[in-house]
């Protein structure tokens, strides 16, 4: 199995994120790591997806929700 590639996990979420809610996206993101326990640099692949939730959680638009959600399903699923 592949090494978790964090570096491009991350960019690919800060992104999508940025797309859905604007320029505060890597505060966010960096927030919700935190409030999960862990840091960027060694955060778990097996809990990508709850911080793909719990960032979810902070769009207000649901179709923009979605639309997020979904850029990242095919990277959660080939972790």
């Amino acid at each position: 199995m592949a090494e978790f590639d964090r570096k491009s996990f991350f960019y690919t979420l800060n992104s999508e994120l940025a797309k859905a809610i604007g320029p505060l996206a890597p505060a966010l993101v960096s927030e919700k790591i935190s409030q999960l326990g862990k840091k960027e640099s060694n955060f778990p692949k097996e809990m990508a997806a709850q911080l793909v939730e719990l960032l979810s959680t902070e769009i207000d638009e649901e179709a923009i929700e979605i639309q997020f959600q979904s850029a990242l399903l095919d990277i959660l699923i080939n972790l």
